[in-house]
């Protein structure tokens, strides 16, 4: 028996064995592996024949044309799909820092105009009550000028009568005004308070 070509032989076999076991990706890293499991089996087969196997190592591990036009298939596929992926992952990191920009520029215009609106609503407040100071003022002093809180009061609603209509006859809107008889009483009860204001003074 040539011991060398049944050694061989059995390489050969064991090889085919072990590698028709693994993915073609696993036995270009696999090599280790390979070797170990070989020789296991290797010095097992060989001990019938007096002799031991000490160490075997795969060198190279070359695969025929089609296996290598199909890895680079399979590699341009790979290499396609994480560009796909990629692509799409900077898409959605663009929609969403789109959205939220969009999101913050609302949030900042909201705040703007809700400050806005408070600034506006504190100035009214602020008037209404700086109106009412001098209003106050005004009436204590025609009170004190008259002499009679009352009497004040109804001064400066007559007044305020008196500018009101003065304002609605003088505007450019044509308008007709009807006033019932407690109204036109009023009027006049107002032109006679304020001639005897005036007479007064």
């Amino acid at each position: 028996m040539d011991l060398k070509v049944a050694i061989q032989n059995l390489v050969l076999t064991q090889l085919r064995s072990e590698i028709g076991k693994l993915t073609l990706d696993m036995t270009f890293s696999a090599r280790e592996q390979i070797n170990s499991v070989l020789l296991r089996d290797l010095d097992v087969a060989t001990e019938a024949w007096g002799v031991k196997i000490t160490r075997v190592e795969v060198r190279d591990i070359i695969p025929n044309q089609e296996i290598m036009k199909a890895m680079e298939m399979q590699m341009a596929a790979e290499r396609t799909k994480r560009a796909v992926v990629i692509k799409s992952e900077g898409e959605r990191e663009r929609s969403i820092n789109e959205a939220e920009g969009k999101a913050q520029s609302r949030l900042i215009g909201a705040k703007a105009s809700a400050e806005s609106t408070k600034l506006k609503a504190s100035a009214e407040a602020s008037k209404l009550e700086l109106e009412a100071e001098g209003a106050a003022r005004a009436l204590a002093a025609i009170g004190k000028a008259l002499g009679n809180s009352d009497d004040a009061a109804r001064f400066q609603l007559m007044r305020e009568y008196i500018s009101a209509q003065r304002a609605l006859a003088t505007s450019n809107n044509a308008k007709v005004i009807v006033s019932p008889d407690s109204v036109n009483d009023i009027f006049v009860k107002a032109m006679a308070f304020t001639d005897t204001s005036i007479k007064t003074e």
